[in-house]
């Protein structure tokens, strides 16, 4: 339960972040885009710049296009 809370306060804060910038437009990933689930546990940026999923599926990367 302490992660599930953890977890939506960093989305929550997130979406403040990129809803403040201008130009921004997010976009949600599903299944049909690639994803292993459409359960996602987790997620963190490397200093590569790559978003990577902990799904239920496994763990993914994303590069902002694929």
């Amino acid at each position: 339960m302490h992660r599930t809370g953890l977890a939506a306060a960093l989305l929550l804060l997130l979406f403040c972040h990129l809803f403040a910038q201008k130009g921004y437009v997010l976009h949600h990933l599903t299944i049909k885009d690639g994803l292993a689930s459409s359960q996602t546990i987790g997620f963190a940026q490397d200093n590569k710049g790559f978003i990577w999923m902990a799904t239920a599926g496994g763990l993914q990367r994303f590069d902002g296009q694929n």
